[in-house]
């Protein structure tokens, strides 16, 4: 029974099979089935007409770069990182690389003052530690002394209240 299915549907698959070969180019047939077609791109000339001229509306704009509009915080950390020297000089639009970039440098350069200012802590608590133990002033001094304050205070707040 399968064989007769076989034999019925032949005619149908070496006719599809011929058509797909004479369709694909002679010599290496792969480079155009895998070739795709690139719908949503558009050469320079072609968006001229149809929306306007890019380059009249943002200077030094190109298509085929990916760019965005910085905000005030992008143009600070551009500042920061020492691309430009003045907000004057940052361009209109600017590419994500260059964002990117500018980014890093400025992340990097907080993660060593983060480093730089805990190494500063450390110092100043040892320093300080350092001095307590000169001075004799612990801590289970200290909370010594301050129960025995409040028990002063407590002792206070009782006698002014038997007097009334």
């Amino acid at each position: 029974m399968l064989v007769f299915r076989l034999i019925k549907f032949k005619p149908l698959v070496t006719r599809a099979l011929s058509t797909a070969s004479q369709q694909l180019p002679k010599g290496k047939p792969t480079q155009h089935v895998l070739q795709t077609a690139r719908t949503f791109c558009h050469k320079a000339g072609e968006t001229e007409g149809k929306k306007g001229n890019l380059q009249a509306t943002y200077p030094g704009h190109t298509i085929y770069r990916n760019e965005k509009r910085p905000t005030a915080f992008d143009k600070k950390i551009l500042l920061w990182a020492g691309r430009f020297k003045k907000e004057e000089d940052i361009p209109e639009m600017v590419s994500y690389e260059l964002m990117n970039a500018a980014q890093s440098k400025v992340r990097v350069m907080t993660c060593y003052v983060m480093i730089a200012l805990t190494i500063l802590g450390c110092v100043v608590m040892v320093i300080s530690g350092k001095d307590a133990v000169k001075k004799e002033n612990t801590l289970l001094k200290q909370n010594m002394e301050r129960k025995a304050k409040w028990k002063a205070e407590k002792e206070l707040e009782a006698n002014t209240m038997k007097e009334q």
